[in-house]
């Protein structure tokens, strides 16, 4: 197995990507509200990175059709956002 250094250059991307999603899951975390679906979270994201340039790893890997994988905590495996997962009180899904 061969070990590759990363670069400067590459480390400050990997900096800047890391900043860039930090300040989108914050917003996230700041307008999340009860009431909202995962689609509208998912929406919310896709706003945020395109207003900085950035692009989603998600978005089009195997098919997969957002920006953001997005389940409750129960959750096994984090899903597609859709417009009928409704968050309720306590981040639990409530029936849409």
């Amino acid at each position: 197995m061969v070990t590759r250094i990363k670069t400067a250059s590459e480390i400050a991307a990997m900096r800047e990507s890391g900043k860039i999603l930090s300040d989108i899951l914050v917003i996230l975390q700041k307008q999340m509200e009860v009431g909202m679906s995962t689609k509208d979270i998912a929406n919310i994201a896709r706003n945020e990175l395109n207003k900085r340039g950035g692009t989603s790893a998600f978005l089009g890997y195997q098919g997969f059709p957002d920006v953001i994988c997005i389940s409750v905590n129960d959750e096994v495996v984090h899903g597609i956002p859709k417009v009928n997962k409704i968050f309720g009180p306590g981040n639990q899904y409530v029936t849409a």
